[in-house]
């Protein structure tokens, strides 16, 4: 099988980009986070209310030949922009060197996000919260940061709907298809998927999080064949998804994976080919 025209058109307009810029708005969310910094603030839930205030800056864009939706917008900054990045990088000269630790190169617990959720890791942490001692700022961070991934969700949603108020009359149907979008993101705010499209949607924007809000560089999509095989096979048996539809699928989380990727890197995936229906 080879990916649709669609895909085709997608790939060859990122391949067009050669060089991403950066993306101011994370700086100066953060600056502002860390100028509210209360006195005495434990590290960690610092840095949960910093990996919220990215993600609640980072802005979107949707194009209308996109079936997986959530990619920050990278722009040249504006002269306003400029001058308030000016003052966000004095600002975080000030912020205490990162002690170590994790910082990308990792699997994520897919499964159990696929799950329960972004709202049920967001209750499993105030549930643990209660009886945590000293560990509870780890969770209070681990809520500060669901909360702004979810709300980072939701900013998905309504980019999908404004493009759509865009796109009424263009490209194959494309308003409908955002309007169904934006209401895959809404659910997915809160809710664990329960289709195919709606895992593989539900990954991309937890790993543009990881990226864009917490610093882990190249978090990769890792084991598909297991993570996504039950929403496959489920998709498949009831007729919700053919083989061709899942293939443009994944190539559009690869093309939008490397379309927010810099330059020079690449994503990696591992397939156990032996394992994948025939």
């Amino acid at each position: 099988m080879t990916v649709s025209a669609h895909v085709a058109a997608l790939r060859d307009a990122v391949r067009s980009k050669r060089e991403w810029p950066a993306i101011p708005e994370l700086a100066i969310a953060e600056a502002d986070a860390w100028r509210q910094r209360p006195t005495g603030e434990d590290w960690l839930v610092w840095r949960g209310r910093r990996t919220a205030a990215r993600l609640r800056a980072l802005p979107v864009d949707v194009s209308l030949r996109e079936r997986i939706v959530g990619r920050p917008a990278a722009a040249a900054p504006t002269r306003e922009l400029e001058e308030r990045l000016t003052s966000a990088r004095e600002a975080l000269s000030a912020v205490p060197p990162f002690p170590g630790g994790d910082s990308g190169h990792f699997h994520p617990d897919y499964a159990k996000l696929f799950r329960v959720g972004i709202g049920g890791l967001i209750e499993e942490a105030r549930a643990r919260r209660e009886s945590a001692g000293e560990r509870a700022p780890f969770y209070d961070a681990c809520e500060l940061a669901l909360l702004g991934l979810s709300d980072y969700v939701r900013a998905a949603a309504s980019a999908c709907e404004r493009a759509a108020e865009r796109s009424e009359a263009a490209f194959d149907g494309g308003a409908a298809r955002l309007r169904a979008q934006a209401a895959m993101c809404g659910r997915l705010a809160t809710e664990p998927p329960s289709t195919f499209h709606e895992a593989l949607q539900l990954l991309f924007l937890t790993l543009v999080a990881l990226w864009f809000g917490e610093d882990h560089g190249l978090t990769t999509p890792g084991r598909m064949d297991q993570t996504l095989r039950s929403f496959y096979e489920g998709d498949l048996a009831a007729g919700r998804i053919t083989r061709q539809q899942a293939l443009d699928l994944i190539a559009d989380l690869y093309v939008q994976l490397n379309a927010i990727c810099p330059p020079g890197l690449a994503i990696s995936v591992w397939i156990d080919e032996e394992a994948l229906p025939r």
